[in-house]
């Protein structure tokens, strides 16, 4: 018996599922479809598994038309599904600013976020919809709400590059600055990810392209540590600090170097960076791309007028020489080379001074202020070291709704 009644729940759900699916089928269909779903029993708020109703759906596909039969007919507008998203939410996630206006008119709540903290601006702006960002601001939506990481619109925009979106932000009142809780602005995520375009827009909406984030690592240090030399190049007509250290005293070339990163390194050399400013150990830009056999850094560095002494260029070969084992041989030539240069230029009798002997430095091979972010072997590539990096984006991504969007 309890098996029959079972059975018999069982089918009726299924049947209640087909009866809606074919009704959202039809993108919600007419005023007598709702009529026919009420005479067979089934709820107009009645959710598929998957937590969507008929609201939400509407709202999901645009459908304004639809949207304000259902609130005619009694439908609740706020449903959410699992994750918490609501009807508002897949419009603005999918760029709907009619459907916005409609949910808004059946009196929607515009700013319930998903159960991460992301809002419907959030989502919005992650995808890059303007017009959805202008709909909700003239539906009173909150345009600074921040996750629980702290992350605003504006960074999320940010970080997908979206340029358009933050200008809508922008003139919907929204703020430039508001760093996440990591001290991470929007103009370092940009940097961070690439994004010159948007950097140059977040400047003339007057946002700080100096601000560092907690460890003093700034937007040109974010750029330069993952390769980026469009941004560096963008910040430094936005007007950047292009030599500005991190609380270790690693600059943005320093940090480039460690990495192999050589159009970056260009970049910052056409900025006018400084290309022999030391860390707090004393290790300068080519002691750290002999200590890591970033050959072509180290031509690099001789190109851009690194300044080359005995003393410089005994050290760094000298640190070189620790890694020959490992792959070092192409790096310690081209040292070899410039030191034997360097000699041959010498004039009125002066004495170089001797190439160091390899066992007698003292200093690790592997620089302790990157160990925060680096873990690497002596003989790691500048690809295994990018894919290494501590990522400061992280989290910040959003998942596919459906096939047409990213929320």
């Amino acid at each position: 018996m309890q098996e029959t009644e079972a059975t018999a729940q069982k089918n009726a759900r299924e049947s209640e599922m087909l009866a809606l699916e074919e009704y959202a089928a039809v993108f919600i269909g007419d005023a007598e479809a709702i009529t026919a779903l009420k005479a067979r029993g089934i709820e107009i708020d009645t959710q598929m598994p998957d937590g969507r109703t008929l609201v939400f759906i509407a709202a999901q596909h645009g459908d304004a038309a639809a949207i304000a039969r259902l609130k005619a007919a009694g439908a609740n507008m706020d449903t959410p599904r699992q994750d918490g998203r609501t009807p508002v939410y897949a419009a603005a996630c999918n760029g709907h600013a009619a459907a916005i206006t409609a949910l808004k008119a059946a009196g929607a709540n515009m700013d319930t976020p998903r159960r991460d903290g992301r809002t419907p601006v959030y989502a919005a702006a992650c995808n890059g919809h303007a017009e959805a960002i202008a709909a909700l601001k003239a539906a009173g939506a909150n345009l600074n709400a921040q996750r629980r990481d702290g992350r605003t619109p504006v960074f999320i925009a940010a970080h997908e590059g979206h340029a358009e979106a933050i200008i809508a932000l922008n003139i919907a009142g929204a703020a430039m600055n508001t760093p996440d809780i990591n001290g991470i602005t929007p103009v370092c995520i940009a940097a961070f990810n690439g994004h010159a375009a948007t950097i140059v827009v977040l400047k003339a909406l007057d946002a700080n392209v100096n601000a560092p984030m907690r460890d003093g690592r700034t937007p040109v240090f974010a750029a330069a540590q993952v390769g980026h030399a469009e941004a560096i190049a963008a910040l430094k007509f936005a007007g950047a600090n292009v030599d500005t250290p991190d609380e270790d005293g690693v600059t943005p070339v320093c940090i480039a170097a460690f990495h192999g990163h050589v159009e970056a390194i260009d970049a910052l050399a056409t900025a006018g960076a400084a290309m022999d400013t030391p860390t707090s150990d004393g290790k300068t830009p080519l002691d750290i791309a002999a200590i890591n056999g970033h050959a072509t850094v180290i031509s690099v560095l001789f190109y851009v007028g690194v300044k080359a002494s005995a003393k410089t260029l005994s050290t760094a070969l000298a640190y070189a020489r620790q890694g020959e084992k490992t792959g070092h041989r192409e790096a310690i030539r081209l040292l070899e080379a410039r030191y034997k240069q360097y000699r041959n230029e010498i004039i009125n009798g002066a004495i170089p001074i001797p190439l160091c002997n390899f066992s007698e430095q003292k200093s690790p091979l592997v620089l302790p202020q990157f160990q925060r972010t680096v873990t690497l072997p002596p003989n790691a590539t500048a690809n295994q070291s990018r894919e290494k990096t501590s990522d400061i984006s992280g989290g910040v991504g959003c998942e596919r709704d459906g096939k047409t969007s990213r929320c």
